[in-house]
């Protein structure tokens, strides 16, 4: 994760609080590795953080890319999403907010990024190959893919982010992105049903979702936190009241 990311987590007078299905605790600290060259970082930062990261939402209630969003009507309403084409938005870089989201979750395929663990955050399988040449602008975007994006609503609470994971496989793959305010999901497999490839984020008119899936990113991390041991330098309610928290 880029530290910018860090930074929108890490409240003026304290440092954010890193949960794991191992540990809970509060920290300073970022997952960091010497993994790429100056050349291909700088292209990740060109490509799609530079532009991206500004627009994430923040603790004091801005959310830019929201704003930006939806300052046109939305495309389509379906219950209670609003589906807006932001590819027919001039102020929105569809192609940056793609590249920075396959970038994360090529990086997480390639290493543990735990102390503890012996392989990759994720699995990629044949596909990471075509995600690394994609991410190096060699290729287009893959096939037998696709990826979604889902923004939460304003005023948006959950400003944190949780690495990639890959939920249970089917007869074909998801993976799982949320970065303060934007939900990513990627899709791989040859029997991606065709309303997923329809509706995705690279496929034109590059659709986005505005939805609320709070509720789904606080389970995610209930499920760690109850397993996970406590720091008892947490600060106050997390010893004393795990179940007021996510």
């Amino acid at each position: 994760m880029p530290s910018a990311l860090y930074d929108l987590c890490r409240a003026p007078d304290s440092d954010p609080v890193f949960v794991s299905s191992a540990v809970v605790m509060q920290t300073s600290r970022e997952l960091k590795h010497p993994l790429l060259c100056e050349d291909c970082d700088n292209s990740l930062n060109e490509n799609g953080e530079r532009c991206i990261l500004p627009v994430l939402a923040r603790m004091e209630g801005n959310f830019k890319f929201y704003e930006i969003l939806t300052k046109s009507p939305p495309d389509a309403v379906a219950g209670n999403a609003k589906i807006y084409a932001a590819g027919q938005n001039s102020a929105i870089q569809v192609a940056k907010l793609i590249h920075f989201a396959m970038g994360i979750f090529w990086k997480a395929s390639v290493h543990t990024w735990g102390q503890h663990r012996t392989t990759p955050q994720i699995d990629l399988g044949p596909f990471g190959e075509v995600t690394r040449r994609f991410v190096l602008g060699l290729d287009p975007f893959p096939n037998q893919m696709a990826l979604s994006l889902v923004v939460l609503p304003m005023p948006v609470t959950l400003i944190s982010l949780h690495l990639p994971f890959e939920t249970l496989p089917a007869q074909y793959r998801t993976y799982h992105l949320y970065l303060s305010g934007l939900q990513y999901t990627r899709w791989t497999g040859a029997d991606i049903p065709p309303e997923i490839k329809v509706g995705a984020l690279q496929a034109h008119p590059h659709l986005a979702i505005v939805t609320d899936t709070s509720h789904t990113i606080v389970k995610r991390f209930r499920e760690a936190y109850a397993t996970a041991t406590k720091s008892k330098k947490l600060p106050s309610p997390w010893n004393k009241n795990p179940a007021s928290k996510p």
